[in-house]
Order: C-alpha cells, then structure tokens, then sequence
C-alpha cells in the first residue's frame, strides 16, 4: 500500500523531481523506493514501534505544505451491534477516525503473512 501511494505521488511530479527522491533514497536506505518494512522494524524494534514512528509528524514538512495540526475533537460513545443497544463503548466519531488503531490491525496482519 505505501508504495502504491509513492506510485501514485510520483505520477504527478516530473521525472526530474522523481530522479531527485530516487536517489536520495538510494543514498540514505540503498532502495529508491525508502526503505524497506524489515530495514523499519530493524530501526524502530518492534512493528508498534514502526508504526507509531509513522505517524509522527515533521513539522518542516507540515510548514512546507502549509499543514496546521488541528486535533481530534473529543470521542463521542458509540454502540456497537456486537454489544447490543444497552452499552456504550468510547470510539472515534464518524468526523474522527482512529488512524492509529486501523493502522495497527493493518501492520499486524501484514506481519503475520
């Protein structure tokens, strides 16, 4: 998935700007695509630890795409059809999704393939 979103990305840039990630890349993880799932976990310890690494944010990048963080605005209950009408559990609103829980099961099932 992450490299199909660099395919993407990189549609829209001109070869010269592609040549210019390509070989930063190179340099720094020997891939032009970034580094590699194993080369991340090897870094980080732990597929929790790569993920949570991976939606940290660089507030250089932010500034350069003119990105402000906004947080989450507070969790409403919600039910679940599992728990029946009767009890609430606390979860993302339909406005705020948890990223970092899907992005946890997605990982997780990924590294047990």
């Amino acid at each position: 998935m992450r490299n199909q979103a660099k395919e993407i990305t990189r549609a829209g840039m001109t070869p010269q700007e592609v040549r210019v990630l390509e070989e930063r890349n190179m340099a720094k993880y020997g891939n032009p695509l970034g580094p590699t799932a194993d080369q991340l976990h090897a870094k980080y310890g732990s597929w929790g630890q790569v993920i949570d690494a991976s939606m940290r944010t660089s507030h250089a990048v932010d500034r350069e795409l003119s990105l402000e963080y906004r947080p989450c605005p507070v969790q409403e209950p919600r039910r679940t059809k599992a728990e029946g009408p009767h009890l609430e559990r606390w979860g993302p609103s339909a406005s705020c999704p948890a990223p970092a829980a899907t992005a946890r099961v997605t990982a997780t099932a990924v590294a047990s393939r």
